[in-house]
């Protein structure tokens, strides 16, 4: 048995990036993962400029060499080959001009190195909540936890759940959520980047048939295509074939790299699209950041940066809470978060609101649908304030400090 301040499960951006906050101001902290290894693909590599300050602030960004990322600087939308809107990162008032893309394991590596140094910090892989812990008057106490065959129990003051998009916390918590499933599904797949290809995201669409198409470290591009919900066996019987012409149709610039590089279904990645709404992320004892607590639409990317805000901003409550009870080992109490819940909504409402207008609008099937999607876009790209608006998807809730 372990007896921490906090345990948190999930080993993301923001599990270790609120683990290491934790463990250098003196809280006794541990950090379990339910995954033996840090691989990870498709899965947050994309890092806005928002979040790119954040770790520049920390000290953290300085520990990565600038060869293991790529700098974002540009987002196109194009309708086939109309462009609809265009941001300039260097356009954008905050002195933080671009975003980054980075393989997730170089920067949760780095996190926890330097988390590491700590002595009260302790990381723990291959390692699963079963249960959570709860005294007699409903309070949770910590985690039962099982790695390989050894069960054990984590007694701490507050859980919290960072364990992503199908959390376990989530569902052991009792905390009611909302999920809602979206009409389409997301399918990714990597290749080489063609010679003289343009540095920027770009999403290409044509109808409701659209590619997010990323640079990716060191020079490949990670492309995402729709396809309709729960249609993946429909998909594969379809044919590979008919599925990389899809793709060549909506960017015949990628048929070459496309023909000569995908060979099978097992370099595809298949992204259940949903979002969870979860009214009260917290109880006394336990609370939920990231996609435990706030499961957003994947268009524009935006989940790591909201998590790994969510785990900056929700740091110092703990700190703060811990530090004045030195001498109790209660529970923390979730009146203890309500300020940093109230605040952190209402940035995660405006993202997720966003998001899911886009969603609705790359969904567009109808002329007039498609018609009224390259009104609003145009418009958007020829308005005068359209990097105030931008900004507040780009940077969160930094503005706001």
């Amino acid at each position: 048995m372990y007896n921490k301040d906090v345990v948190i499960t999930g080993s993301g951006p923001a599990g270790v990036l609120l683990g290491y906050l934790l463990a250098k101001s003196g809280v006794d902290v541990l950090v379990i993962e339910k995954s033996a290894s840090l691989k990870r693909d498709f899965r947050g590599e994309t890092i806005a400029p928002g979040s790119v300050y954040l770790l520049k602030q920390l000290g953290l960004l300085d520990k990565i060499s600038s060869d293991e990322y790529l700098k974002v600087q540009q987002m196109i939308m194009y309708d086939k080959d109309d462009k609809l809107l265009s941001i300039d990162f260097e356009k954008f008032e905050h002195e933080q001009k671009y975003g980054i893309d980075i393989p997730q394991p170089t920067i949760l590596n780095v996190i926890l190195k330097e988390a590491g140094e700590f002595e009260n910090f302790m990381y723990l892989n291959n390692t699963s909540c079963i249960e959570l812990l709860e005294s007699s008057s409903g309070e949770v106490t910590g985690i039962k936890c099982k790695r390989g065959e050894v069960s054990f129990e984590v007694r701490s003051r507050l859980v919290v759940g960072a364990d992503g998009r199908f959390s376990t916390i989530r569902k052991l918590s009792r905390l009611e959520y909302e999920k809602k499933e979206y009409s389409r599904d997301l399918v990714w797949f990597k290749v080489p980047k063609p010679k003289g290809w343009k540095e920027a995201n770009i999403i290409k669409v044509d109808r409701n048939d659209h590619l997010i198409i990323l640079p990716t470290y060191p020079d490949l591009l990670r492309i995402g295509t729709y396809i309709e919900n729960d249609g993946i066996s429909k998909t594969h019987s379809t044919g590979l074939e008919a599925f990389k012409q899809k793709v060549i149709s909506l960017e015949p610039k990628l048929k070459e790299t496309i023909n000569e590089n995908i060979k099978d279904w097992k370099q595809t990645t298949l992204l259940k699209i949903f979002s969870t709404y979860v009214p009260n992320w917290s109880r006394d004892g336990l609370i939920l950041i990231g996609d435990a607590a706030h499961t957003l639409s994947p268009v524009l990317g935006q989940g790591v940066n909201v998590a790994m805000q969510d785990a900056v901003e929700l740091a110092p409550y703990i700190i703060e809470e811990i530090q004045s009870q030195k001498a109790k080992n209660s529970p923390l109490r979730k009146v203890a978060f309500n300020e940093f819940e109230k605040a952190r909504k209402k940035s995660v409402a405006f993202v997720s609101k966003f998001q899911e207008e886009q969603e609705q609008s790359l969904a567009a099937k109808t002329d007039k649908e498609c018609e009224e999607r390259k009104i609003k876009m145009k418009s958007l790209d020829s308005h005068p304030l359209k990097y105030n608006m931008m900004s507040k998807v780009q940077y969160g809730s930094i503005l706001e400090n």
